[in-house]
Order: C-alpha cells, then structure tokens, then sequence
C-alpha cells in the first residue's frame, strides 16, 4: 500500500466484558493487517476494551474496512452468547 494514507479512524469499545474482550481480540487477530491492499488494521484489548485503528488510502476503503470490523465484533458477540447458552445445564422437570 502506498506510503500515503489520507484516511484514519481509531474505534474504541469501552466497557466490555473482560472474558468477551479477550475472546474479540484473539478471533480478529488472524484478520489484522492489510484489508485488500486499500487499508491497514491494528487491533488492542486493554481491560475490557478494544481499540481498531484502521488507516485507508480513500473515506469509501476505511468505511469498508470499519464494517467488516465491526460485523466480525458483532458476529464474535453472537457465537459467544450461543454457546454460553449451549453450556448452561437444562432446568430439571418441574
């Protein structure tokens, strides 16, 4: 990509659950760097949070790049509460 990124939005999540946090950070990590050669991803987990500093070369390749962040954040949410539920024995008969 070229030395010349015109385009910069740091995300911060504040507020997270520690465990959820960690769990957020460690699935996006394979996905963290060069996003279709238009922009570049870092990701931070401190405390509950996560911090995307994403840098683009146009405002369309850093929107593009802040969705698919964010959906992957979301997506990552949706499994966990899932198989929180699937862990949680079943109520006895009543």
């Amino acid at each position: 990509m070229p030395e010349s990124q015109d385009w910069v939005a740091h995300v911060t999540l504040p507020g997270l659950p520690p465990k959820k946090a960690q769990h957020a950070y460690r699935a996006l990590i394979p996905e963290m760097g060069e996003v279709a050669g238009k922009s570049t991803v870092s990701i931070a987990e401190t405390d509950g949070s996560i911090t995307l500093t994403i840098r683009a070369d146009s405002l369309s390749a850093l929107r593009a790049a802040l969705n698919a962040y964010l959906r992957w954040l979301i997506m990552v949410d949706q499994v966990e509460d899932i198989a929180d539920r699937a862990l949680v024995p079943p109520s006895p008969p009543a």
